[in-house]
C-alpha cells in the first residue's frame, strides 16, 4: 500500500518534533536530578550554591555521603529507563498514527536529529534557566526552614 509523500514528510517533521521535546524532557530530568542531589552543571549556579544560609550560617551545599550517591544512582537509572521507554513509546505511536503499524525508519532519524538540534542548539540555556529555578525554591525551602 503506498502512502503520500505529503503524509510521510508530515510524519518526519512530527519525529523531529517529538525529538526536540524529548530534549526537553531530558533537560528537566537532569535539572531535577542537580536539584535533589546538588548537582548542576552551570558554573554560575555552583558559585552560587556556595553561600551561607542567613540564619544558621551554615553552608547550602553539603558533602555527599555514601547513602545519598547510592540513591542518585538509582533516582538516575529510573529517570533514564523511563525516558528511553517514553521516546520509543512516542516513536511507535506516530509510526501507528500515520503510517498503521508499518515502522519507517526515517522517524526514528527524524527523532535522532530532532534531540541532536535543540541538545547543540538551546540545551544550556534550559538547563541554566532550570537549575537556577530548582535553586531558588531549594534556597527558600531551606531558608524557610532554618527560620521555623
Amino acid at each position: 500500500m503506498e502512502i503520500s509523500p505529503l503524509i510521510l514528510a508530515k510524519m518526519l517533521f512530527v519525529a523531529f518534533l517529538f525529538g526536540m521535546q524529548a530534549g526537553v524532557i531530558f533537560d528537566a530530568l537532569k535539572a531535577l536530578r542537580g536539584m535533589c542531589f546538588g548537582d548542576v552543571k552551570s558554573k554560575k549556579i555552583k558559585k552560587i550554591c556556595d553561600v551561607k544560609l542567613p540564619f544558621t550560617k551554615r553552608n547550602f551545599r553539603t558533602k555527599e555521603k555514601k547513602r545519598a550517591h547510592i540513591c542518585k544512582n538509582v533516582f538516575m537509572f529510573f529517570c533514564d529507563f523511563l525516558w528511553t521507554v517514553y521516546c520509543f513509546y512516542g516513536i511507535a505511536v506516530i509510526n501507528y498514527s500515520y503510517n498503521d503499524g508499518g515502522i519507517r525508519w526515517f522517524t526514528v532519524f527524524g527523532f535522532v536529529v530532532g534531540f541532536a538540534v535543540y541538545y547543540f542548539t538551546v540545551s544550556r540555556l534550559i538547563i541554566f534557566l532550570l537549575e537556577l529555578l530548582g535553586f531558588g525554591i531549594k534556597y527558600t525551602f531551606f531558608v524557610i526552614i532554618d527560620a521555623v
